[in-house]
């Protein structure tokens, strides 16, 4: 949106995430058990997800190479078998239940994230509506309709791929670099170490990424305000253009909207595709 309130916009896009967790604490309470759902699935189905690679390389380490004894963490030794071929069935088992616990727990992760942000979004969504109803003629006067439209639309739906996919990305992340760290070190500790050390240098790396594409976004969802109105006041005004003979004048008019547009999304495209590169290196 123009003006002030595309300034406020922005300036609360930069200062920490601050309004994130305004929007947690404001819509993610009644939706709290979704929301839990979600984070335990993720979190389940992440470490489920490294039991078979674990119990394949002890299998073939213990029973087949005899190099090593076949012991699991958290598993007293008792329940284990002594024979061969005990061993190698008990390791079957293990992978196929954590395999089939493991689609289950993921079902109800993507339930759980779903649902956490389809009702969040349409909470918001009839709050954002309600809050610009209360407004006075003064504030629609100075705004045209294309840019209300894009923030009760575009906005609020561009909410559901952070709340869905955005929380859960980090928390799977997070939940294989735990797991996967914890069984590198029971492995081999030195080893280990060595490998982790990019983890914090990727840490940071990540915040300055996050610090610098959050005003790119908030400019490009300013300009998407801009071009629908233009589009929408053009559109519905057709008559008039033609009764005006102004093509060629609206047409440079949407053209302008179009490369703010453009030039927005370019600058934070041009910032997120260095981003993955980047982090491989690391």
């Amino acid at each position: 949106m123009s003006g002030e309130t595309s300034g406020g916009s922005a300036e609360t896009d930069t200062d920490g995430g601050n309004s994130m967790w305004r929007l947690y604490a404001e819509y993610g309470r009644d939706n709290a058990s979704k929301g839990v759902v979600g984070v335990l699935g993720t979190v389940l189905a992440r470490s489920l997800g490294l039991i078979p690679a674990f119990v394949l390389g002890l299998a073939i380490d213990a029973i087949f190479l005899d190099q090593r004894p076949f012991s699991l963490p958290l598993v007293p030794s008792e329940w284990i078998p002594t024979g061969a071929d005990g061993r190698l069935v008990f390791a079957i088992g293990l992978i196929v239940g954590a395999t089939v616990l493991g689609a289950a727990v993921t079902w109800a992760q993507n339930w759980g994230w779903n649902a956490f942000a389809q009702h969040v979004q349409h909470a918001l969504r009839v709050d954002t509506y309600e809050a610009m109803q209360g407004l006075d003629m003064g504030f629609f006067d100075e705004r045209q309709t294309g840019e209300l439209l894009s923030v009760l639309n575009n906005d609020v739906n561009r909410l559901e791929s952070f709340l869905n996919d955005g929380i859960s990305s980090a928390l799977r992340i997070g939940s294989m670099i735990v797991g996967i760290g914890a069984i590198m070190l029971v492995i081999n500790p030195q080893l280990a170490a060595v490998a982790l050390l990019p983890v914090p240098v990727l840490a940071l790396f990540t915040y300055v990424f996050g610090k610098r594409i959050r005003p790119k976004y908030a400019a490009m969802r300013e300009s998407v305000g801009t071009l629908n109105a233009r589009m929408e006041n053009n559109v519905g005004g057709m008559q008039v253009i033609k009764t005006e003979t102004a093509e060629d004048y609206e047409a440079e008019r949407v053209e302008g909207a179009s490369q703010g547009y453009f030039d927005a999304n370019w600058d934070a495209i041009t910032t997120r595709i260095r981003f993955f590169p980047g982090s491989r290196v690391i």
